[in-house]
């Protein structure tokens, strides 16, 4: 697997939202994740003042998610998955942009598979 491309998003904080993700290689073939052992994804501060999106404080996410459905990532086809997020998972986290990325174990290998900006927009009802 390539490493993986720069997907920014944008969502309001407090929605539910399904990132749905498609991992292929470098000839753009879908890759076969049924033998993935770990599939991550996370979202934290974002480095101010650098010239590539990173992480401000790594290990220290705001949200993870990692394979399961408990665990709020199930796959989806042969060659993608989805990442649930709940509106509790964001309700607390006032807007701005932040930084992702997304990992998976497959055949021994980690390999980063998507990262970015995500900004998150206040909403103006909050019930």
């Amino acid at each position: 697997m390539p490493l993986g491309n720069r997907q920014d998003f944008e969502m309001h904080s407090g929605d539910d939202v399904d990132l749905v993700i498609t991992v292929e290689d470098e000839n753009e073939v879908g890759v076969l994740l049924a033998a993935a052992s770990g599939i991550w994804w996370q979202l934290g501060r974002l480095k101010t003042g650098a010239s590539t999106p990173a992480p401000a404080q790594p290990g220290q996410p705001l949200i993870a998610k990692a394979l399961g459905a408990a665990s709020g990532i199930t796959l989806s086809g042969l060659s993608g998955y989805v990442v649930a997020l709940s509106g509790v998972d964001t309700d607390t986290i006032r807007g701005g942009e932040f930084y992702h990325e997304s990992q998976v174990l497959l055949n021994g290998k980690r390999t980063t598979v998507m990262w970015g900006v995500a900004t998150l927009h206040v909403d103006l009802i909050e019930e």
